[in-house]
């Protein structure tokens, strides 16, 4: 099983972004502050923390100009 798609919407420096995952080993590179490491974070967020997370670790990863009611959502395709 492979990730073709991540999705992630209110999340830390991003509104909004979809990356499309290719077959094989995927790299992703860039200066600094293009996104490498939120790319990372969200892969590594959707895979392993549990639902349970508490609204203060929620809150911090929300999109800084989001509105105060949005959560982050983030979701894979398979």
């Amino acid at each position: 099983m492979r990730i073709t798609r991540l999705s992630v919407r209110d999340f830390r420096r991003y509104r909004e972004f979809e990356v499309p995952l290719a077959p094989g080993l995927t790299i992703v590179h860039g200066p600094n502050e293009a996104g490498k490491t939120t790319i990372q974070r969200a892969l590594e967020l959707v895979l392993t923390k549990k639902v349970t997370t508490n609204a203060a670790e929620i809150d911090a990863l929300r999109s800084w100009d989001a509105p105060d009611d949005a959560r982050p959502v983030i979701s894979i395709d398979f």
